[in-house]
């Protein structure tokens, strides 16, 4: 475990040494650049592709009329 040290000197809290958390931090960052650099290196971090479909107003009404042109038929067999 590393220990505080300040102006040289190691520093002290109810005469116990003070444990200084700085080292843990410092490698996790460095895990988090591995980490980082993997993801790039493997392409995790690629977009992702998407469709976009779009929806016009006359294939909207192209739809419609089709529909009731459907029902009409409907109806007449009936």
């Amino acid at each position: 475990m590393h220990h505080a040290v300040s102006a040289g000197r190691l520093v002290l809290r109810d005469g116990a040494p003070v444990p200084d958390p700085r080292p843990k931090l410092e490698a996790l960052q460095v895990l988090l650049r591995v980490a980082e650099r993997r993801s790039k290196l493997l392409g995790l971090d690629a977009p992702t592709r998407g469709r976009v479909e779009v929806i016009t107003e006359s294939s909207v009404d192209a739809a419609i009329r089709q529909l009731e042109a459907e029902l009409a038929e409907r109806g007449a067999a009936a």
